[in-house]
């Protein structure tokens, strides 16, 4: 898929500026189809955008979806590590990872899973 192919398809699930919006699918691309097709159909992608100073949405907006929340101080770093976040952070949902809100876990589950994303990050940067 082309960055703009991506963008449409994700439409307003990509919640933030349009530099922001080009990281990620930009990041998206990297990725292998099957990877790509998951986190373009079960994902919302959120930072600060210019035009909102705050979002809502009910209980079935995020239905049996993903959401990866983007600090705006990530973007005052260095594009690679941008790029590596966002990579990162959608390896957890490639992998399938478990978080701490709903579900305890240990110490050792948990740098497992950092692990994990780190070197998913690492792959398709």
């Amino acid at each position: 898929m082309t960055l703009k192919e991506i963008k449409e398809e994700m439409g307003g699930r990509l919640v933030a500026d349009e530099s922001v919006k080009n990281y990620i699918v930009r990041a998206i691309v990297k990725l292998p189809e099957e990877i790509a097709e998951k986190i373009i159909s079960e994902c919302w992608f959120f930072s600060s955008d210019k035009d909102s100073f705050g979002y809502a949405f009910n209980g079935n907006d995020l239905k049996d979806q993903h959401l990866i929340f983007l600090a705006d101080v990530l973007f005052k770093e260095s594009e690679h590590q941008i790029m590596y976040t966002i990579l990162h952070e959608i390896g957890h949902i490639a992998l399938n990872h478990k978080n701490s809100i709903q579900y305890t876990q240990s110490k050792s589950e948990i740098k497992k899973q950092e692990d994990e994303a780190d070197e998913f990050a690492k792959k398709y940067l």
